[in-house]
Formats: C-alpha cells, sequence, structure tokens
C-alpha cells in the first residue's frame, strides 16, 4: 500500500499485548508501516493520532509509551501534514495549572517530567523535555504575566505525577517550608500508588529512620537492622499513614498519606513492607534485602507499626511470597492526588485534588479486567 493510499483514510487499531513498552511513534509505525518513520511522527505532531475513548484530545508525544489497554485512532483523511486538529498546547502536555497569583502557583506535572532543571552533567536520560519550572516560566509569559524564578518548596520524582505547590518569592517560600515541617495541621499530602501483593493490614502507619545509605540511596536505618537505631547521626524519622483502597489479583491501590516528606520516604515504606510501587526500579532491590534479613533473624519487634515488621508477620506466617514485579507499566505507578496547605499571605485554606492520570487509568483498568 502506497503512502499517498494510506494518507486518505480513518484507522482504528485494537490495543494489543505486543505494543507493551513501545513508544506511540513506534506503535504508528509499526501499525501503518507504509507511512514510514518520518510520516508516522509527522502524523503525531500534527494531532492525527488519538486514543479511541478521547479522539477529541490528541496524543501527541510520540516519544511516550502508550498506556495499556488504549485503542488509538489514526486520521488521515485530510493527508499527513493536513488538518491536524491538536486539542491543547504543548505546555500543558506536561503541566496543568491549577491556580496563580502573586504569592504561589499550584500545578500538576505529568510523569516524565522533572521538577527543577538539573545541574550539568545530571541530566536524566528519561526525563522528557523541560523541567516543572521552566514549564511554569514558559506559562506566565504566554499568559502575559510577569516571569519570575519559581522556588521549589517540594519535589516530585521524575515518573512520579500529581500536585505541587510552587513559591514565587520569597516571603511564600518560607512560610510554605514551614508548613511542609512535619506536625503542621493543615498541610496534607495523599499520593495512590499500585503495588505489588496484598497488605495484611489493609490501613496502618509505617514509621521507620532514614537516612543516607552507602549506595547514596535513601534507605531505612533502623535498630532492628542496623543496629544503629533511631539515635543515629544522619537519620530521621519518617512517618507514612497507609489505607487499601481496592486489591486485585496479585496488586493493590494503596492511598497514603504523608505526615514527613523525606526524600523516596513512600517508594521505601512501601519496599520495606514487601509490597514495592509498580515500575519502581530503585527499591525493589531493598525489598528483597529487607525480606531476606527478616527471614534469617529473629527479631524481637519493638514497634509494630515499622514495615520490617510487618514484612516479618507476613513471611513467618507463610502469607509473603516476594516475586521480582512484573513490568506491566512504563512508569512508576505513583500519583500525588491531593494536597492542601495554607496560602502562605492570605492565610486561607487551599485544596486541590487530581484524578489519575490516562495512563495510571488505563492501569486501574486493566488489573480489575485481570
Amino acid at each position: 500500500m502506497a503512502a499517498s493510499d494510506v494518507a486518505q483514510k480513518r484507522y482504528t487499531f485494537n490495543y494489543s499485548d505486543q505494543w507493551q513498552g513501545l513508544s506511540l511513534h513506534k506503535v504508528v509505525h509499526n501499525c501503518l508501516p507504509a507511512l514510514g518513520s518520518r510520516g508516522a511522527m509527522l502524523a503525531i505532531k500534527n494531532g492525527l493520532v488519538a486514543a479511541e475513548a478521547d479522539d477529541d484530545e490528541a496524543l501527541s508525544d510520540g516519544t511516550a509509551a502508550l498506556e495499556a489497554g488504549t485503542n488509538i485512532v489514526v486520521d488521515l483523511r485530510h493527508g499527513i501534514q493536513g488538518k491536524g486538529r491538536p486539542k491543547h498546547a504543548r505546555l500543558h502536555e506536561r503541566i496543568k495549572v491549577h491556580y496563580n497569583d502573586d504569592d504561589v502557583i499550584v500545578v500538576s506535572k505529568n510523569a516524565g517530567t522533572v521538577s527543577q532543571t538539573l545541574q550539568t552533567g545530571q541530566k536524566s536520560k528519561r526525563a522528557k523535555g523541560p523541567s516543572a519550572t521552566e514549564l511554569i516560566k514558559t506559562y506566565l509569559k504566554v499568559q502575559g504575566k510577569p516571569v519570575v524564578e519559581p522556588i521549589l518548596v517540594q519535589r516530585l520524582d521524575l515518573d512520579t505525577s500529581g500536585l505541587m505547590v510552587v513559591a514565587k518569592n520569597a516571603r511564600a517560600a518560607a512560610e510554605l517550608q514551614q508548613q511542609f515541617r512535619p506536625g503542621h495541621r493543615v498541610l496534607t499530602r495523599e499520593y495512590l500508588a499500585f503495588v505489588t501483593g496484598w497488605l495484611r493490614k489493609e490501613s496502618g502507619t509505617w514509621r521507620s529512620i532514614l537516612g543516607e545509605g552507602s549506595d547514596k540511596l535513601k534507605k531505612t536505618v533502623s535498630q532492628d537492622l542496623s543496629g544503629r537505631g533511631p539515635g543515629s547521626k544522619r537519620g530521621r524519622p519518617a512517618i507514612t499513614h497507609y489505607t487499601t483502597e481496592e486489591k486485585f489479583a496479585e496488586h493493590s491501590l494503596l492511598r497514603l498519606r504523608l505526615e514527613t516528606g523525606r526524600t523516596h520516604q513512600i517508594r521505601i515504606h512501601c519496599a520495606e513492607a514487601g509490597h514495592p510501587i509498580l515500575g519502581d526500579e530503585l527499591y525493589p532491590k531493598l525489598t528483597e534485602r529487607v525480606l531476606d534479613a527478616l527471614a534469617k533473624k529473629k527479631l524481637r519487634p519493638r514497634n509494630s507499626e515499622s514495615p520490617y515488621i510487618e514484612s516479618h508477620a507476613l513471611i513467618t506466617e507463610g502469607i509473603l511470597k516476594v516475586e521480582p514485579p512484573k513490568n506491566i507499566i512504563s512508569r512508576m505507578a505513583l500519583h500525588c492526588t491531593k494536597l492542601t496547605f495554607t496560602h502562605p499571605i492570605t492565610g486561607k485554606v487551599m485544596d486541590y485534588h487530581e484524578p489519575l492520570p490516562r495512563d495510571l487509568q488505563g492501569l486501574l483498568k486493566r488489573l480489575r479486567k485481570h
């Protein structure tokens, strides 16, 4: 079939397991080889490729992996470079602005967007496009607002999507930083995470002492596993409250509320509990190390809320079987869904919610189906 023939039609392609892990560009190229690689990319850039369930909104990131279960529509009736209809600006592919004033801006960032521009030599090969702070400056410029240097008071990992509040001046930043310290009565941060396995207790609290590991990773400095205990010079308390939202055949959806905000806190607590987050490439090995140590030692629990104690109980009862997490999503399945804080200047309570993004909604549907 010649490219000229292909470019006169509208095609629907149903999701195939062979698409797993492939970029959208590769999927379109495989489905319509007569277009060629360049033609497939042009079709995407011109807004001619969309999800069947929502074909009014183009899928315009050719490098992103297509979410599981998504059927695509390729509309070539007007030609590859014809009347495409992308429904959102490039800026909004990366961040969505929920609120903006002279002091703060609240955004929701996509997975694959780094929170802040990294220093030279620290660029991530997996980061897609500009950082969230650079996108905020672009947004301010497009809106005709004064362009300021955004000040981060919180960060989301590269692969974590969801809500962030960013300060626009030093006064607002100082006040927000106080709120992000443990014990603030208004500040709320809730995350949704897809993890391996079922938790024995459907809700509870995980507590540990987190410090820098020798391998430059944040990891637990716990009295039971390391002998150093809570008095460790480099460790600080980390507290996560969890609730099981939904169970699937081999996985669970958790809602997690942070009481403290240590680096990688949620990822570590889930891994320590023997239930690493799907798509997390960093901490599943920590899960194996912790569970191996617990299985070999006869520990006397001192704090039943500690994640490693929960894991130990599961092992001794023969409930937990540790297996490497299956690669069923191309990024870490963690999303900041709720953010509540006090406006640093007006004192007004600001409350924001962000539902699961499209890729995690696709994962949810797939897990429910199986």
